[in-house]
């Protein structure tokens, strides 16, 4: 399988709930991940670091929740997303509505996952909505080879 390069954009406030997400993608799926997180070390220059991993990426998943909305910085990754012509897909972390430059994108819900399978945890529905996220982008690659 291709190993793929995928840019989480996410909102500082939302990193309790999704590095262990991360982890759990990097280690039983060999994929590579760009996060914030802990992507960027002490002394790097972190706008650098986003602009050129957001041009090597194959994609993007936004982590949309109130404070991804509030964020400036989630607004230039999407921004510099689209300008690269990346797919985008959202995942919506809370109960948020998506901010404008993205509604136009269909998103999968974490509370929808819990609610249609109520055995998951909110952990088991965001990782759910990764692999949707990594599931869609295979097939639209596969349709257009």
């Amino acid at each position: 399988t291709q190993k793929y390069r995928i840019f989480i954009s996410h909102a500082v406030h939302d990193e309790v709930q999704l590095m262990p997400c991360i982890h759990t993608l990097r280690t039983h799926y060999d994929l590579e991940i760009f996060v914030c997180a802990d992507s960027i070390t002490l002394g790097d220059n972190w706008y650098r670091l986003i602009e050129q991993n957001l041009r090597e990426s194959d994609f993007m998943i936004a982590i949309c929740s109130q404070s991804f909305n509030q964020s400036a910085f989630c607004g230039f990754e999407i921004g510099m997303a689209r300008a690269l012509k990346h797919n985008i897909y959202p995942i919506l972390l809370d109960s948020c509505t998506p901010p404008a430059y993205v509604q136009h994108l269909n998103a999968v819900s974490v509370n929808r996952l819990i609610n249609t399978y109520p055995w998951f945890s909110q952990q088991d529905a965001l990782l759910q909505a990764c692999f949707s996220c990594l599931q869609t982008y295979e097939a639209q690659q596969l349709s257009t080879e």
